[in-house]
C-alpha cells in the first residue's frame, strides 16, 4: 500500500507538464548535444517524456525492462509492444535506444551490445552517426547500420562510409533494402522485378513499387500488382515463344573482314574488285579477279551466275543451280560448303536466303537468323533489325533479343535490358558499350565497367 501512495504522489508531481518541461528545458539549455538517459516512474511517464522531447526536436526513445513469472527480463517499447523476449539475466538501457544483454546464450557472450531500434548485435558498444536523413549505429565508422524499425536486419545489413560518397538525400538502397527520405523509420525489403518496376515490401506487409530512374516509392495493392505481373508474365511467354521460333544463330561459317554496322550498310556503297567475266557459250560464266593492275589475272572458277560483291563477300550460282556464299575472292568459307537453294545480298548486312522451301534473313554481323524478313528500325543513336516485338541491336558485339520496353533511349545514351550500357560514340568511336555492376538509389547514378566479370578487377566508372 505505502509503494502504491508513493508511486502515486510521485506521478502527480513528476508526470505533468511543468515537471516534464522544466527537465527538457534543462536538457536543452546545458547539455543540447550532449547524450543521457532520463529515468521514468512507469511506461506511461516515460511515454509523456518522449513525446514531450520528440515535440521539441530531441530524439527520444521509450524502451522499459520488464520480469516475467519465472524472474527473466524483457524488453517493451512505449506502446507495450515486445522488443526482446524475456530470456534475459540482466538488461542494461543506454542512451539512444542501446542495450546491453546478458544471459548464458553464446549470442550474448560474444556479442553483448544491441541497437534495439534495428536488432544488431555488436561486439563493443556502437556510437550513433548520421548522415543525410539518417541515422547509424556503428562501431569502426566504416560499417555503418541504418538505424530503422524492423527485426530483418542482421551484422551483414551494413552500408559502407565510402557507398554515401553520392549522399543519399535521394534515399538509400543496400543489400536488398531500401529507405527512402519521407519515411525513414521504414525499411522495405526487395521482392520482384517487372520491366523497370521493382516490387518492395514493408516490415507491415504493405506493397510500394518504385521505377528504375525514380528514387520515389509508390504504393500498391496486391491486387493491382499481381494483375500487371500476369499481363507481364503472358507478354514474356509470348515474347519467348517468338524468340525461340523465329530467330536462331546461324551456323554455316560466313567471317566478316569488317564491321559494317556503323558505317556502309547499302548494297550500293561497294565498288566492285577488279573483275572479268567471260560469258561462254553454254550460258556459264568463266570469272577472272586480280587485286593489283600489274598482276596477272586469275582464273577464280566456272558459274552459272556470278552476283555483285557487298560487305568484302558474294553470292555465287553454281553449276548445279545451287547458291553458294563465298569471299569477294571468290574463296570458299568452309568446305564442304553450304549450298541454298537461293541466297542474295539485302542492304543492311543482312544475307536473305531460301533453304527446303523456307526463307530466312540472316544478319551476317552478329548471325541472328530470322525466320520473317525484319525492318530497320532507328532508336536514338542505335539501329536495330525488328521482328514483330523482338529487337536486334545492328551491332556484331550484341546478339541478344530484346523487347521494346526493354530499351530505354536517353540523351547520348541507352540502356539495354538490365545491364547494358551504350553511351553515344564519338566520331573516332565504334562502340562504347558498359555494364552496370551498381545502381544508386536515386536511379540516376551507376557504377560501370566494361566487363560483367565481378571477379575481373577491371575499371569502374561512375
Amino acid at each position: 500500500m505505502t509503494k502504491e501512495i508513493s508511486l502515486r504522489e510521485m506521478s502527480e508531481k513528476l508526470d505533468v507538464r511543468p515537471s516534464i518541461g522544466r527537465l527538457c528545458d534543462t536538457v536543452m539549455r546545458y547539455a543540447p548535444d550532449k547524450k543521457g538517459i532520463v529515468y521514468a516512474i512507469d511506461i506511461k511517464h516515460a511515454e509523456h517524456i518522449a513525446e514531450y522531447y520528440r515535440e521539441r526536436g530531441l530524439k527520444a526513445y521509450g524502451y522499459e525492462v520488464k520480469k516475467n513469472e519465472m524472474g527473466q527480463l524483457g524488453v517493451i517499447d512505449k506502446d507495450g509492444n515486445e522488443v526482446l523476449p524475456y530470456i534475459y539475466n540482466k538488461v542494461e538501457l543506454k542512451a539512444h535506444g542501446l542495450a546491453k544483454l546478458y544471459s548464458k546464450k553464446k549470442v550474448d557472450r560474444e556479442r553483448p551490445w544491441m541497437d534495439l531500434k534495428n536488432g544488431v548485435r555488436f561486439v563493443r558498444r556502437p556510437k550513433i552517426v548520421r548522415y543525410g536523413f539518417l541515422d547509424f549505429s556503428t562501431t569502426d565508422g566504416r560499417m555503418l547500420y541504418p538505424r530503422v524499425k524492423t527485426r530483418r536486419m542482421d551484422e551483414n545489413c551494413f552500408v559502407m562510409l565510402d557507398a554515401l560518397t553520392n549522399g543519399i538525400e535521394k534515399g538509400l538502397q543496400f543489400r536488398t533494402f531500401y529507405i527512402q527520405p519521407s519515411e525513414p523509420e521504414r525499411l522495405y525489403i526487395y521482392k520482384e522485378k517487372i520491366d523497370d518496376m521493382q516490387l518492395w515490401e514493408d516490415d507491415s506487409g504493405g506493397w510500394a513499387y518504385r521505377k528504375d530512374n525514380e528514387c520515389l516509392l509508390h504504393p500498391v495493392s496486391r491486387e493491382v500488382w499481381l494483375t500487371r505481373k500476369e499481363a507481364w508474365t503472358e507478354e514474356m511467354r509470348r515474347f519467348e515463344q517468338d524468340v525461340n521460333e523465329n530467330t536462331w544463330l546461324f551456323e554455316p561459317r560466313i567471317e566478316m573482314k569488317y564491321t559494317y554496322a556503323y558505317s556502309e550498310r547499302l548494297l550500293a556503297d561497294f565498288e566492285e574488285i577488279d573483275l572479268r567475266i567471260e560469258h561462254r557459250a553454254d550460258g556459264t560464266e568463266q570469272a577472272y579477279c586480280r587485286k593489283y593492275e600489274y598482276t596477272k589475272w586469275k582464273p577464280v572458277g566456272v558459274f552459272a551466275k556470278v552476283y555483285p560483291q557487298a560487305y568484302d563477300i558474294r553470292v555465287v550460282q553454281n553449276l548445279n543451280g545451287k547458291y553458294i556464299v563465298r569471299t569477294k575472292w571468290f574463296e570458299p568459307f568452309e568446305n564442304p560448303e553450304q549450298e541454298y537453294d537461293f541466297a542474295e545480298l539485302l542492304d543492311n548486312v543482312i544475307l536473305h536466303i531460301v533453304q527446303n522451301g523456307k526463307e530466312y534473313w540472316v544478319y551476317l554481323e552478329n548471325k541472328v537468323c530470322f525466320a520473317k524478313k525484319p525492318e530497320l528500325v532507328t532508336i536514338g543513336f542505335l539501329n536495330f533489325l525488328k521482328m514483330d516485338d523482338v529487337y536486334v541491336e545492328m551491332s556484331p558485339y550484341n546478339n541478344r533479343k530484346y523487347r521494346r520496353k526493354e530499351i530505354r533511349m536517353g540523351k547520348d545514351i541507352c540502356f539495354l535490358g538490365s545491364n547494358d550500357v551504350l553511351l553515344k560514340p564519338s566520331s573516332r568511336e565504334w562502340r562504347n558499350h558498359f555494364y552496370i555492376h551498381c545502381r544508386y538509389a536515386d536511379g540516376k547514378h551507376y557504377l560501370l565497367s566494361k566487363t560483367m566479370d565481378e571477379e575481373d578487377y577491371a575499371t569502374l566508372y561512375e
